[in-house]
């Protein structure tokens, strides 16, 4: 088994390689469409022209626990996402209910600001957060913005259970686009039934390259994607070669004199 787990790796490695380099070939080539993402100019346009803020939110992600990674995937969505936002004059809203996820949040709107040249329009009151004790207290707070703060649109990324249905019930009430996505499995669905498009999986993973115009990070997508679909067919193809590969394998050995 060990051998064969060798192998494997070995044979991906090297795929992965000769992936990179032929997707580099081309200067800008097609990635797969994620609806989610297709819609980002619609609701970052609507705050804009409406001249309203945009909601942000992580949710119950934050820093120092179980959902790190998830805080800072979803940092960098928010600021490709942000920088389309912040050429207008409306500022958006961040929310989170941590406060360790607080300063990140407020940087990621600095950075957004400092990337477009606008230092100066940057305010720091622009984060929120709302206590973390009750998630339905949470969600009754982001309910409550829909018309105090006449947001425009809400962004929600990072932890959400089923209360993620009360804020996108009144998103969708109020008629305000949205995008949702959660690493909670109750979470996931109720973002996938009640939320204009909703991220699935890795796909949050895959914001930078959607939502900038560094072509590395497109082609680090493709290449992602396209790993995806050959680890699909190894999982297939092992049980199915399983018995030819000791054959295989002294085969390689022999040829690169390996073993004996």
């Amino acid at each position: 088994m060990e051998a064969t787990t060798q192998f494997t790796a070995l044979i991906l490695i090297l795929l992965v390689f000769i992936l990179n380099a032929l997707v580099r070939r081309h200067d800008r080539a097609q990635m797969r469409r994620i609806r989610a993402f297709a819609i980002v100019p619609q609701i970052t346009g609507e705050s804009i022209e409406a001249n309203r803020p945009l909601h942000v939110s992580l949710g119950g992600a934050t820093i120092g626990g179980d959902t790190t990674l998830l805080a800072l995937v979803g940092k960098e969505f928010i600021y490709y996402l942000t920088r389309e936002v912040v050429i207008g004059d409306a500022s958006p809203i961040f929310t989170v209910s941590d406060t360790t996820a607080l300063p990140l949040t407020m940087d990621t709107l600095r950075r957004a600001y400092n990337a477009e040249g606008r230092s100066d329009a940057f305010l720091a009151l622009s984060g929120r957060w709302y206590p973390s004790g009750n998630r339905l207290a949470f969600a009754a707070a982001l309910m409550t913005m829909q018309a105090d703060d006449q947001v425009s649109g809400n962004v929600l990324t990072g932890r959400y259970g089923a209360e993620l249905a009360l804020v996108l019930n009144a998103s969708n009430r109020h008629k305000k686009g949205s995008i949702a996505v959660s690493d909670r499995l109750d979470g996931q669905a109720v973002a996938y039934a009640l939320a204009t498009e909703a991220l699935i999986g890795e796909e949050i993973f895959a914001a930078p390259g959607y939502l900038s115009d560094d072509v590395s990070l497109t082609n680090r997508n493709i290449v992602l994607d396209r790993v995806r679909w050959l680890l699909i067919l190894v999982l297939i193809g092992i049980p199915i070669l399983r018995p030819l590969l000791p054959t295989i394998l002294e085969t390689i050995g022999s040829i690169f004199g390996i073993g004996g």
